[in-house]
């Protein structure tokens, strides 16, 4: 895995070695077949005795597959939203800053980016993960127009920023003759004008 595919994908790099891609060695004009990756993972062979009680391990590639640029459902979209109204500042494009968007879409997504003062060498690979994810929900947002990046001057540093605002609104609809009230999970949901 190259450095720039581990930033991709979110893998520390002190971690990248663990994977590698297979692709078809292509010697005629036919079409490239898709790559595939695999991690290398130590596999204990279960043959500790005596003075070597843990045994021994052996490296194993298995499957392994990238996370995608996922864009979040609309109901995770409106949710973010509804933390631009409440919050007294706009988000920041920054992810060094502690009001970063990635923090307020991971919360609201379940995911654990860890805190804002980890250095992205010492993120867990799943934390790792989870802040690839949170780029890719984030990214997709601003292509599809639910998020706006802005730069706006800063009153409290007097510099200019790049900070977020809410975009195209997601809208929820509950289907008919349901208690989608009562149950916001079992609402069908669906972007306004069209996006996602």
């Amino acid at each position: 895995m190259t450095p720039k595919e581990a930033a991709n994908f979110g893998v520390p790099e002190e971690c990248r070695r663990y994977f590698l891609r297979i692709e078809d060695a292509k010697v005629n004009l036919a079409p490239a077949g898709a790559a595939r990756w695999f991690r290398m993972v130590g596999m204990p062979l279960d043959n500790g005795a005596g003075y070597w009680p843990t045994g021994d391990y052996v490296g194993v590639a298995e499957a392994w597959t990238p996370p995608t640029a996922q864009t979040g459902t609309a109901a995770d979209r409106a949710r973010v939203q509804e933390a631009f109204e409440k919050s007294l500042r706009p988000f920041r494009a920054d992810p060094q800053s502690s009001e970063w968007i990635g923090r307020p879409v991971a919360e609201i997504m379940g995911l654990d980016v860890g805190d804002p003062d980890t250095p992205s060498g010492k993120r867990t690979p799943a934390q790792a993960e989870a802040l690839a994810r949170v780029n890719g929900v984030v990214s997709g947002w601003i292509r599809n127009g639910g998020l706006v990046v802005r730069e706006e001057r800063d009153p409290a540093s007097r510099k200019t920023v790049k900070v977020f605002h809410a975009g195209i609104h997601a809208a929820l609809i509950e289907p008919h003759g349901s208690d989608a009230a009562e149950n916001p999970e079992d609402a069908t949901e669906t972007a306004a004008a069209g996006v996602d």
